[in-house]
């Protein structure tokens, strides 16, 4: 079953945390773009980079800004930043964060380390895919215990070692927020 997400919490989540922010990257963009035309149609006007590793992804409407690379990777994100003079990134995903740590399984500290040193918030929608996420089964490991939902913990225990607060604005969205001077790289 296809488990939706709340698009009234999106919708605040939206104007209260991406708006601020000169750039979006999102990582594992592949082909769908459903949420850059959403933060698009919804007001956003800043940079809009799509991080994927695979070159078949191909689609790119106009202002999305397609790089091929691992959206894991320090130098590969610094440069981003720095080629086009983003000062201030949110890094977002798309029913995508559950693949992109799966391939970072004995590395999840690298991923959790990269992303601290480059942002300082993080929007993941819909970081479990199809299987339904709740603050309840996200915060409580005797909740649920599956493989996407052990990495998407360990991902997050790695985040909280670092200073990132964590929240759940809506059914199938995730936020985190650094702690400003206080995380541990």
């Amino acid at each position: 079953m296809y488990h939706r997400f709340s698009y009234e919490a999106l919708a605040r989540v939206t104007k209260a945390e991406v708006f601020q922010h000169d750039a979006v990257i999102e990582g594992g963009i592949g082909n769908n773009v459903a949420r850059y035309l959403y933060f698009r149609d919804h007001g956003y006007t800043g940079l809009y980079v799509g991080v994927d590793p695979d070159p078949k992804s191909m689609t790119s409407p106009d202002g999305l800004i397609r790089e091929y690379a691992d959206c894991f990777e320090l130098d590969r994100l610094q440069h981003l930043c720095s080629r086009y003079g983003i000062a201030n990134p949110i890094f977002v995903t798309n029913s995508a964060l559950y693949l992109l740590i799966a391939g970072y399984e004995n590395r999840i500290a690298d991923a959790a380390k990269a992303l601290t040193r480059v942002f300082r918030k993080q929007l993941h929608i819909r970081p479990a895919g199809n299987l339904p996420l709740t603050a309840s089964r996200l915060f409580h490991s005797e909740a649920t215990n599956c493989g996407e939902f052990n990495r998407i913990r360990r991902f997050l225990e790695e985040s909280l070692k670092r200073g990132w607060n964590q929240s759940a604005p809506g059914k199938n969205l995730l936020l985190l927020k650094r702690n400003e001077g206080v995380y541990n790289i």
